[in-house]
């Protein structure tokens, strides 16, 4: 039996200085220099945070047989308000080495281990930023007869009792090794229950000065299993060993404290209600219109369902959902997923004589992007645009062309003020993460000059990517933020391409 105590605190702090010139006051324009201004106006801004944790632990084996683990820490944090900045999270775990047993020793030579365990242990999350649970001071002016004045305002509104989301997990898992760990397998299927999730929540208008508040709501689940194997072969003077893994997860909203979803989120700019988080869906739905084609003459007009407010030639039919003869916003269907079915990885190294060769794969299956970069070259009549829409949009001179997209003036659904289906693509993808050649020089050759070890290599990063996406990178999101990357998922609009890297290098040991 072992046992382990700990202690940890850390504190952060930044500060930050604004100087302002009021416009119009300048003393030349052209240089806009607060300093040049007759009246100058200085703000601070500051940020800190600290994070206080207790915890401990207590290990127990059993004649390598039986394996017990317990955990219990105390979390504080200043992000939380003063009534509730502590939380207790503590946690299990237990094995059984089955392969120990004696009734398992006649298998030994060809089943070497077998181990069964399980798990259950609680987590918080604090990753929303200094002073939400506040309400802050911002500047604001007002007029007092004909005389501007400066002045401040309350911004936010305040909750003493907000405190750590808390995550309940709960793991069953088997491993298994077979003849002296050649080939060995590891499965595990979890669940996890979110509780108390930190999201904004709408106040009444009555408030005056804010809308909503930082708050704990809600439930979220997700269940999922994880599948990893690993083989070494041998053969001579080859040695190969493949690391393989699969994983899968799968959410679903329980509760939002109350109302049956939240407010709807933009994908981008003009693209909005695309993302909604509803109770007994999963998260990353993306709902937006769906496109049957174009109203090529006045014959179409009359035949299919147009706009609230009218369509015209040239425009694009919507499908509509509800059947209820009229497109409007309860149209709107799911149309992608920002979350993958699954994803998948693997590693592998091959040794021959003085060579090597490493490679790791990443794969993801199942998975939508909101293309967001085409927004304006599709939807604007006014700036360039790409071949893709140029070449395939209606022309009033060729009605009857089969093309995706409608006229540059379309109206209705357009591209530029909703999304569609052809803004939704298919984001899976294989990737090829790194692959590495090596060559050690022979031990008799280093003897000779003095030397312990030297390996030339050269190293690929991001060689090659397999994908239907036909933009520059797959695996995107357009906010690195914690929480709207849950939110909203797989949104590309100006991301970075993946760089391809080349790495030509020497190892050398005296």
């Amino acid at each position: 039996m072992s046992a382990l105590l700990l202690y940890s605190l850390q504190k952060y702090n930044a500060k930050s200085t604004r100087v302002n010139g009021r416009s119009g006051t300048y003393t030349t324009t052209l240089l806009e220099n607060p300093l040049a201004s007759s009246e100058i106006l200085g703000s601070l801004a500051y940020s800190q945070n600290s994070f206080l944790s207790f915890g401990g632990r207590i290990n127990y084996d059993y004649k390598g047989k039986y394996i017990f683990s317990g955990a219990l820490r105390q979390d504080g944090s200043s992000r939380f308000g003063p009534n509730n900045r502590f939380a207790l999270f503590p946690s299990l775990s237990g094995a059984w080495r089955i392969s120990e047993e004696n009734f398992m020793q006649p298998l030994k030579n060809v089943l070497n281990e077998l181990k069964l365990r399980a798990s259950y242990g609680e987590t918080g999350n604090a990753n929303i930023g200094d002073f939400t649970w506040s309400n802050n001071i911002i500047d604001r002016d007002y007029v007092f007869g004909s005389q501007k004045s400066y002045g401040s305002a309350q911004s936010g509104f305040a909750n003493y009792n907000l405190t750590w989301e808390k995550n309940r997990q709960t793991d069953l898992g088997l491993e298994a090794g077979f003849m002296d760990d050649k080939y060995s397998i590891s499965v595990d299927y979890y669940t996890r229950h979110t509780e108390g999730m930190l999201f904004q929540k709408d106040l009444p208008s009555i408030i005056g000065y804010a809308t909503s508040f930082r708050t704990n709501l809600g439930r979220l689940s997700n269940r999922g299993f994880e599948i990893s194997g690993k083989a070494n072969f041998k053969l001579g003077e080859v040695k190969w060993t493949v690391d393989a893994n699969l994983s899968a997860n799968r959410t679903r909203v329980d509760d939002l404290g109350g109302p049956g979803s939240l407010p709807a989120q933009s994908a981008i700019f003009g693209w909005d209600n695309v993302f909604q988080v509803k109770v007994g869906d999963p998260l990353g739905l993306m709902r937006g219109y769906e496109v049957q084609g174009i109203f090529k003459n006045t014959q179409d007009l009359g035949k299919y369902p147009q706009w609230v407010t009218g369509n015209k030639v040239g425009d694009w039919i919507i499908k509509d959902q509800n059947n209820d003869g009229v497109i409007n916003e309860a149209d709107m269907a799911v149309i992608g997923r920002g979350f993958p079915d699954f994803v998948y990885g693997l590693s592998s190294s091959f040794q021959y004589k003085n060579f090597d060769v490493s490679l790791i794969v990443q794969g993801v299956q199942g998975v939508n992007v909101i293309n967001g970069n085409i927004r304006h070259q599709f939807g604007v009549h006014n700036v360039n645009t790409s071949p893709t829409y140029y070449n395939n949009m209606f022309d009033s001179q060729q009605p009857d062309r089969g093309v995706e997209y409608p006229a540059p003036l379309a109206s209705g659904v357009t591209p530029l003020n909703n999304l569609t289906n052809k803004a939704v693509s298919d984001a899976s993808f294989l990737r090829i993460r790194n692959l590495t050649l090596g060559y050690r020089l022979p031990q008799s050759l280093l003897k000779s000059i003095n030397m312990q070890t030297v390996r030339f290599y050269v190293t690929g990063q991001n060689l090659l990517t397999f994908t239907k996406y036909n933009w520059y990178n797959p695996e995107t999101s357009v906010t690195s933020d914690s929480v709207y990357a849950v939110l909203r998922p797989g949104v590309d609009q100006g991301t970075y391409p993946a760089n391809r890297v080349f790495i030509f290098g020497i190892n050398v040991g005296f």
